[in-house]
């Protein structure tokens, strides 16, 4: 488990939030879905979704348990602070009007039944708290909103200029992060350790099995939903082509061969084979039917000339260097490995073996009309260059 020093180098989970709320605050799209979230919000849900928490999972209830001490100081945290924000800077009439109007909605009946409960509880936990309070240090008592990071039993930071003087801290003094990462939600998330190790874990956890009958229901569910998440593949597409080829970059810069091969082996050997190849099957299927139409035909011509086959040349000219390069170093491996190849067929097995495929072909080929059609063929492509 993280220590409070951990925390405050590396940023935990509410420094993550803070960094990821201030790249997301200024996307209008963002600020958009908090508002669907937030719009439907079902209060009467809230006790399911306690009893959920505490009874579903015990393990999970500890570990809540276990967590609440971090969590109470953080929400007193956040709440001190955001009071301290509202006294500060919103006027006392527009304040008091609007929470006139929040109360008119809030649920009476719920509210008196948690202040009973609350002070119920206090009554019994009051003498355990005030008791672990005696036996904490004594520290400065806070004198408002700036000093409410001295809570007692919580360890802070160093205390910057700012603090001392009791003013809120400036953002110059907020963590630090790669500038490249903090371009992003995805770089603010991956600069966080502990969602690193998440990570990990969650792909741990991934069903290997391959049969998903969860996609059906997901595709037929919603049809606006499918078609939304069809008309924004160009933009993913691109996105994973670049990330692909960068990581491509990455690898062949900065990872050793051998570890390379290791992983790779490892990484072959999980994939299912078989779902491959019924996936290309029902791609060249697809490809088959949307070909009929001369638009995509032209399309699909038009990427095989100005980019595929380049591709492909440049390929096969990396290939044919890293031959030349071999052959050079050892001028004898291409006839080496041809003659270990042969030295270990057996010439009466592979002759049977040419003749079974052979003389059914012969049945089906005439030799001479096709030697006749390649000449031919070969004499009007020479006449026609020219």
């Amino acid at each position: 488990m993280q220590t409070t020093t951990d925390r405050n180098e590396h940023g935990g989970v509410i420094d993550l939030i803070a960094r990821i709320m201030r790249v997301m605050l200024k996307k209008p799209a963002f600020k958009h879905n908090v508002r669907l979230l937030l719009n439907n919000i079902d209060d009467d849900s809230a006790p399911e979704l306690a009893r959920t928490m505490l009874w579903e999972d015990m393990e999970f209830t500890f570990n809540l348990v276990g967590a609440l001490p971090s969590i109470i100081n953080a929400v007193i945290k956040f709440s001190n602070e955001l009071l301290s924000q509202l006294t500060e800077k919103i006027p006392d009439d527009l304040l008091r009007g609007f929470f006139e109007n929040a109360a008119k909605e809030i649920d009476i009946t719920a509210l008196d039944s948690l202040k009973e409960r609350s002070i119920d509880l206090w009554n019994r936990l009051s003498p355990v708290i005030a008791g672990a309070l005696s036996q904490q240090p004594a520290q400065h008592q806070p004198s408002g909103p700036a000093d409410a990071e001295n809570i007692p039993g919580k360890d802070t930071a160093t205390a910057g200029p700012a603090s001392v003087a009791g003013e809120p801290a400036p953002v110059d003094g907020l963590p630090k992060i790669d500038k490249a990462a903090g371009a992003s939600v995805l770089g603010e998330i991956i600069a966080t350790p502990f969602i690193k190790e998440m990570i990990r874990e969650i792909t741990s956890a991934i069903d290997r099995d391959p049969v998903s009958p969860g996609t059906a229901k997901i595709i037929w569910q919603d049809m606006e939903f499918t078609f939304g998440l069809i008309a924004v593949l160009p933009p993913i597409i691109n996105s994973l082509n670049a990330a692909l080829g960068e990581l491509v970059n990455q690898i062949d810069e900065k990872i050793d061969p051998a570890l390379l091969k290791d992983f790779l082996s490892r990484v072959i050997s999980d994939v299912d084979a078989g779902i491959i190849a019924k996936n290309a099957r029902t791609c060249g299927h697809i490809a088959s039917k949307l070909l009929e139409f001369k638009d995509v035909r032209e399309s699909c011509i038009r990427l095989t000339e100005e980019q595929i086959a380049p591709w492909i040349g440049k390929c096969l000219n990396s290939l044919f260097v890293n031959f030349n390069r071999v052959r050079r170093q050892r001028p004898r491996v291409v006839k080496n490995v041809i003659d270990h190849t042969i030295s270990q067929i057996d010439s009466r097995e592979f002759k049977d073996a040419a003749m079974g495929i052979l003389n059914p072909a012969l049945d089906r080929i005439s030799l001479t009309r096709l030697a006749w059609s390649f000449c031919s063929g070969r004499i009007k492509y020479l006449f026609s260059r020219k």
